[in-house]
């Protein structure tokens, strides 16, 4: 079903169509207008980065919903932002282009956005470095507070009916919209760290040598806990991806009812199924930071007590940390770091099981990703995943081995099991679409403001 934006009227026409009414017509026309008025306001967007909020953004376009998208940089080939690239030297100026070509935004018009190119800038250019990166947390801290002090000055200009923040960077938004009327909507897109706290201290104590790619101390913090907290308070609606999100936001204090559920999605054309290389390797593939909050180090003790003849984990992603544990590790994965979407459609076609077996997620784009890929999955309750146990693939304890291996001895030896799960997760994933997700969006945004 496709939504598209209601027809606007000037006010001056609004005001003449009212006028030449009749005094009955002109009371029906008001009490119609303000029975949908709450609906047929629109919303401010706001994310610093890129993630997936560009189909957030697409989606309230398309559903007449959209009155800004506020984010960190848009990138044009035309730009001023690529006219200063060039004066860098240019193996730096290819790789910041690469990473800023992925904010183009081009399905919106360009007077729909707002950007803050300096404090994403800053921020992008600093994760190139090494010392950036150790830090990385620290540095996304940093500009989601710049960030979100930032939209709170423009709520005061716009005056949107309501305003849609992703988790981490809200509290000084809401609470400047709480000041002026504005409704708030929270999009949880990970589960609260402090939902995962206890866990992620006895993995660190478990695997020491993973533990500097764990979430940091200060990330855990008790201001970065309190602030969050303050978010789920200050939000008048709560958009959960998975039942794992739901679970943290109801822990984390949000009464259920202001809990709207909204899966995300996936491109069912660019992932898809393909011909599997016939060389009669068993691949297990995972994509994502390699990270202990992704539960690498069960994965790979799985697979390496396995000792499978013929068989291949392959990893595709950064790492996180100083990857004290590669030495370990290193001949028991094939490694990748972060390549594009077509190279990634490929890879995800070569395998034939995906694992992810992480301690804390919102609902992992990969896992989407991979049953569009027509893979069966390997996950946690904790990855948000729509993987439905016995079905599409198999959901495993969070961070046990055991049952891991299991699972992937299971499917290496039954091919027919591997295919029939295959068969079921393109099933699966259709009903994912990133078009579902935009009239599930849209429902739950519409529902929100309602309530104004």
């Amino acid at each position: 079903m496709r939504l598209d934006k209601p027809e606007l009227k000037s006010d001056s026409t609004q005001m003449h169509t009212q006028n030449s009414a009749g005094p009955r017509e002109m009371c029906t026309s008001i009490r119609s207008r303000s029975a949908n008025s709450a609906v047929a306001r629109s919303v401010l967007l706001a994310h610093p980065g890129g993630q997936y909020s560009e189909r957030v953004a697409v989606a309230l376009d398309r559903a007449g919903l959209l009155q800004r998208f506020m984010t960190g940089v848009r990138y044009s080939a035309s730009g001023s932002l690529a006219h200063a690239l060039r004066l860098l030297p240019a193996a730096r100026a290819e790789s910041l282009r690469s990473l800023f070509s992925r904010r183009s935004f081009s399905q919106l018009s360009g007077d729909r956005i707002i950007t803050r190119p300096i404090i994403e800038g800053a921020f992008l250019a600093a994760t190139r470095f090494r010392t950036g990166r150790l830090h990385g947390e620290r540095l996304v801290g940093w500009r989601n507070l710049i960030f979100d002090r930032s939209i709170a000055r423009v709520l005061e200009r716009e005056r949107p009916a309501g305003v849609i923040c992703f988790d981490t960077c809200a509290v000084e938004t809401f609470r400047a919209a709480r000041r002026f009327g504005i409704r708030t909507i929270l999009d949880q897109s990970i589960a609260p760290l402090s939902f995962a706290r206890d866990l992620f201290s006895r993995e660190a104590e478990r695997w020491p040598d993973f533990a500097d790619s764990l979430p940091s101390a200060e990330s855990l913090s008790d201001e970065r806990i309190r602030m969050a907290a303050e978010e789920i308070q200050l939000a008048d609606a709560v958009l959960a991806p998975s039942r794992y999100v739901r679970d943290a936001q109801t822990a984390s204090g949000a009464a259920p009812e202001r809990i709207l559920d909204v899966p995300f999605g996936v491109d069912l054309d660019r992932f898809s199924p393909g011909p599997r290389e016939a060389d009669g390797v068993f691949r297990v593939l995972f994509v994502g930071k390699l990270s202990q909050r992704k539960g690498i180090a069960q994965l790979l003790e799985a697979f390496r007590r396995l000792r499978l003849p013929r068989a291949e984990l392959e990893f595709v992603g950064d790492i996180v940390g100083t990857g004290r544990w590669l030495a370990r590790y290193r001949d028991a994965f094939v490694w990748r770091p972060q390549v594009s979407h077509a190279v990634l459609a490929e890879i995800y076609r070569r395998a034939d099981v995906f694992a992810f077996p992480s301690l804390h997620e919102g609902s992992a784009l990969v896992s989407y990703e991979a049953l569009a890929s027509g893979l069966p999955v390997i996950a946690t309750p904790n990855t948000g995943s729509v993987v439905r146990d016995g079905v599409e693939g198999f959901l495993v304890p969070v961070g046990e081995i055991e049952p891991l291996a299991e699972r992937l001895l299971e499917l290496y030896r039954n091919p027919e099991r591997r295919m029939e799960m295959a068969c079921a997760a393109r099933r699966r994933a259709e009903e994912f679409s990133w078009t579902a997700y935009g009239e599930r969006l849209a429902a739950a945004v519409r529902s929100a403001l309602v309530g104004a």
